[in-house]
């Protein structure tokens, strides 16, 4: 398939479904040199037609070098990795490969940068898979936080397009559920869109321990209860409302 793409005299930043390919043959590592350390993207050199893999074009009248096409995805995936692990983005980047995702869920991918409005998706999904597909294919801005960073809702880093926000199946805990309103907030301001790991819901019909008095199988069961709410049922009213402008919660991926 990259033999074929060569054919193509133009950017693969211009071709979807050649950057969904080439995607699984990124690498990435950390260089040292006089100016510092920074993470470094490689890619075969047949994959873009226009720059050989370089990012770099050559203008032969002025005798100078541009930058591709290509090199705004490349940035901006680049800011992915360096905010989860800028020791080790190569673990990152294998983490996010490793994910494959439907046509149907890549397809919302470029609609909700769009139309900027997110989803729920599955804790089973690893944000950084569908935050660094967002980059590389669409070239927008996008970040993967917790919800408990009550420092980044309040203003996160790269103003990005698509906020990816994990819960950790925390989601009916007071202080979560402030933080998340700060999420929708922020989104809402910016005209962002926010996307939300749903938290981890046990399922209500598992046995409990046979040991247990009758007073603690009722907070058992009311905690299970109260664990397999959804996510946005813990908001407040308002929060709720701002909320239909950013996510489509009630929709749901898993990959």
């Amino acid at each position: 398939m990259i033999r074929q793409a060569t054919e193509s005299h133009g950017c693969m930043a211009e071709d979807p479904q050649r950057l969904q390919y080439v995607f699984a043959l990124l690498g990435a590592n950390i260089e040292h040199d006089d100016r510092g350390s920074q993470i470094r993207i490689t890619m075969p050199p047949e994959s873009c037609a226009l720059c050989a893999g370089s990012c770099a074009v050559e203008n032969r009248a002025t005798r100078s070098m541009a930058p591709c096409p290509i090199s705004t995805r490349m940035a901006r995936l680049k800011n992915v990795l360096m905010a989860l692990n800028p020791d080790n983005p190569s673990s990152v980047l294998q983490k996010a490969s490793s994910v494959s995702l439907s046509p149907a869920l890549i397809d919302r991918l470029h609609k909700s940068i769009v139309n900027r409005t997110g989803a729920s998706f599955s804790i089973n999904l690893p944000p950084v898979a569908l935050a660094a597909r967002a980059a590389w294919i669409f070239g927008a801005k996008a970040g993967v936080f917790l919800a408990s960073d009550e420092v980044s809702a309040a203003n996160p880093p790269g103003a990005p397009h698509l906020v990816f926000v994990h819960l950790d199946g925390k989601a009916w805990e007071q202080g979560t559920a402030e933080v998340m309103e700060q999420w929708i907030s922020w989104c809402q301001r910016a005209g962002s869109a926010l996307w939300v790991s749903a938290p981890d819901m046990p399922a209500s019909s598992a046995p409990l321990k046979a040991g247990w008095g009758r007073v603690s199988r009722q907070i058992a069961a009311r905690v299970a209860k109260a664990r397999e709410r959804h996510w946005s049922g813990w908001l407040s009213t308002q929060a709720k409302s701002r909320l239909l402008e950013v996510c489509e919660a009630n929709a749901m991926f898993d990959k």
